[in-house]
């Protein structure tokens, strides 16, 4: 599986893309590095990640780490959510989680 973190998708709102001539050289490596997916795509990958997220849901669970390194694309191209490490279950109705994340 590969991630998506270095996908991107450039969409009718995304013009404010600075010229090559203004890129650093870091930048402009970074850039013809990048995997670039039609807009059309890139609404499939959101509706599965947006499905996945339900379904924890329902299922009670919170994942509390989305992130896109924790986005994958398997062998058939569907989403996968990984690393469930700071995952809560058992979230159901108004229940809370009272844990504070982050800070590092």
């Amino acid at each position: 599986m590969r991630s998506i973190i270095n996908m991107c998708a450039y969409t009718a709102l995304d013009h404010s893309r600075t010229s090559i001539n203004s890129l650093t050289e870091e930048q402009e490596q970074e850039d013809k590095e990048r995997i670039c997916i039609p807009e059309r795509e890139a609404r499939l990958y959101l509706a599965e990640i947006v499905v996945s997220i339900e379904e924890l849901h329902r299922n009670g669970i919170v994942h509390r780490d989305i992130k896109p390194e924790n986005i994958l694309l398997d062998a058939e191209g569907h989403i996968k959510l990984s690393d469930f490490g700071l995952a809560k279950e058992g979230m159901f109705g108004m229940k809370m989680t009272h844990t504070l994340l982050g800070g590092g």
